[in-house]
């Protein structure tokens, strides 16, 4: 009876983990959520290539000089054809080999020639930065005769020449001196000499022999 009883109680406990397999839910399987591990960028500065201008002298104004060259060299072909234009030109004489019709003078020249009325006022002072009242007519002229007399170059071309200034100044300059009268022009030289007299005692001597001879 014990051994019946015994083995009965281990049917009922395998028939019980068979039952507790075959209807118990199936366990839904743990999902573990893994933070990414995200690794820090580091940025590589490149070497950014330099400007093709800082490499060389670029002329900028290039395209308006390659015009009046153009120009310049058309008009010399056709004087060189025709005689009634090259009458009406006054063309005594006409380079063959630069091709150009109108003789160029050299910008120190026109600077030069400036200068002759304006004793004590040196180049120097042209090219630099000061704005007294004894400098800014003479470099205002400066200005003025260079655009007049040398067409092929450009304002920023002239501007670079003296001292490095920027196209708007040339062009500047060279418009009040164009709509100044005689008279204001004579006021403004009367003006510059007096007060040049002050600033710069050893060109007096000077100014009263150009005085002397104006009047």
């Amino acid at each position: 009876m014990n051994v019946s009883v015994g083995g009965l109680k281990e049917q009922h406990e395998n028939w019980k983990a068979a039952r507790e397999r075959l209807f118990r839910p199936a366990a839904k399987p743990q999902i573990q959520i893994v933070a990414p591990v995200v690794k820090p960028v580091i940025e590589v500065q490149q070497p950014q290539p330099r400007p093709l201008w800082t490499w060389a002298d670029v002329q900028f104004d290039w395209h308006v000089h390659a015009w009046r060259e153009a120009v310049g060299h058309s008009v010399s072909d056709l004087v060189h054809e025709n005689a009634a234009m090259r009458m009406a030109l006054r063309v005594a004489e006409i380079d063959a080999a630069s091709c150009t019709v109108r003789t160029r003078r050299p910008i120190q020249e026109i600077v030069a020639d400036v200068l002759r009325d304006f004793p004590g006022i040196e180049r120097v002072d042209i090219d630099s930065h000061h704005r007294t009242k004894d400098i800014i007519y003479p470099r205002h002229l400066c200005f003025y005769e260079v655009v007049e007399q040398r067409s092929d170059l450009s304002f920023p071309q002239i501007g670079r020449y003296f001292g490095g200034r920027d196209h708007t100044t040339i062009i500047y300059g060279h418009r009040k001196i164009a709509e100044m009268t005689a008279d204001e022009r004579r006021r403004e030289l009367a003006l510059q000499r007096k007060y040049c007299k002050k600033r710069r005692k050893y060109a007096r001597e000077r100014i009263r022999e150009l005085e002397a001879a104006a009047e």
